[in-house]
């Protein structure tokens, strides 16, 4: 996976309907939904543990979106020239393709535990439905570190798409002086918008355990869930580690 250079002057041909939609177009692609499972995943372990989806779910989003930029301007060029780093990236794909995998198999568990009325078997547990998601974390600092620490790497594994190069190659040969702020604002713009599917699930994350009606509706469809969720970790899992191996 060899990154391009490329600069803001490029973005200044791009107006703004152009920088949303472009940055919708792209918002699904194989790369995006594998970065949208972490990112529920992650969502998880912080319910589990009691942290704040809220805080914790925009720092690793914020650090997706500016690190995704920075990379779309270039200026980590640098890091994608390593020798290393490209097998770094490939090998991450393989390490979470077999983590969707197994996550596959846990809810494919738990949805024929759950449809023989056995919930106390149920490996994963959703705790939306019960975990506070709002409120000052006790260590901001601290969970801010480790949330960008995600959405950096979560930045670098949705580059890997060869689409999204699309946008920021398309005028790269033109270059405009003196237009490079608009460029990057369009850039950021595009990335924003690009991770939308990221935002609708912390907001649905964190607005379910404060409507007692939807959490009752999640809870009655646990089961339907559970299934879901199997077979798309399945799904994924499979498409990654076949495409990397």
């Amino acid at each position: 996976m060899k990154q391009q250079s490329w600069t803001g002057g490029s973005w200044a041909l791009i107006g703004w309907p152009q920088a949303i939609r472009g940055g919708v177009e792209q918002s699904i692609n194989p790369c995006a939904v594998v970065v949208l499972l972490l990112f529920i995943v992650f969502l998880y372990f912080l319910a589990k543990r009691g942290r704040s989806m809220a805080f914790g779910g925009g720092q690793f989003i914020l650090g997706l979106v500016i690190t995704k930029t920075l990379i779309d301007m270039g200026a980590l060029d640098r890091v994608f020239g390593l020798a290393w780093f490209d097998r770094l990236l490939d090998f991450s794909f393989l390490v979470v393709s077999i983590v969707f995998l197994i996550l596959g198999v846990l809810f494919l568990h738990d949805w024929k535990v759950l449809l023989a009325g056995q919930e106390r078997k149920v490996i994963i547990k959703f705790p939306f439905v019960q975990t506070a998601t709002g409120g000052t974390p006790k260590r901001p600092i601290l969970q801010a570190i480790k949330a960008w620490g995600c959405g950096v790497g979560a930045a670098f594994m949705i580059s890997a798409w060869p689409a999204h190069k699309f946008i920021t190659i398309l005028f790269y040969e033109m270059m405009l002086p003196g237009r490079e702020a608009g460029s990057i604002c369009r850039l950021l713009l595009y990335n924003a918008v690009n991770i939308y599917p990221l935002v609708l699930a912390l907001i649905v994350a964190c607005v379910v355990p404060r409507k007692p009606g939807l959490a009752a509706i999640f809870k009655q469809r646990v089961t339907l869930f559970q299934a879901i969720l199997a077979a798309v970790f399945t799904g994924v899992g499979i498409v990654v580690l076949r495409y990397y191996i």
